[in-house]
């Protein structure tokens, strides 16, 4: 599955170039577990606008698209990566 980063007006989305759309999390089924052991390895960046703590929330607890509330792109690309990395 190709997981990329688009930008969607001021914030970046997660796309998965698959299916052709932006992902949806609910269909990763991950656990905070899995997403907390990846953590541990690989420490989330830095970002005043989108913790932690918000990506795991929505990563497990979302639905429809993911679009991240940040302008940062490092955070996005680092949120593409785990899910790569852990499908």
């Amino acid at each position: 599955m190709a997981i990329e980063v688009r930008k969607v007006d001021n914030w970046f989305g997660i796309w998965d170039g698959f299916n052709c759309e932006f992902l949806h999390p609910e269909h990763l089924n991950f656990s905070e577990e899995e997403i907390r052991n990846y953590l541990k390895e690989n420490p989330f960046p830095k970002d005043p606008e989108y913790s932690e703590e918000d990506m795991i929330h929505d990563l497990i607890r979302s639905q429809g698209s993911y679009i991240i509330p940040t302008k940062r792109r490092e955070t996005a690309e680092f949120i593409a990566q785990m899910i790569s990395d852990l499908l």
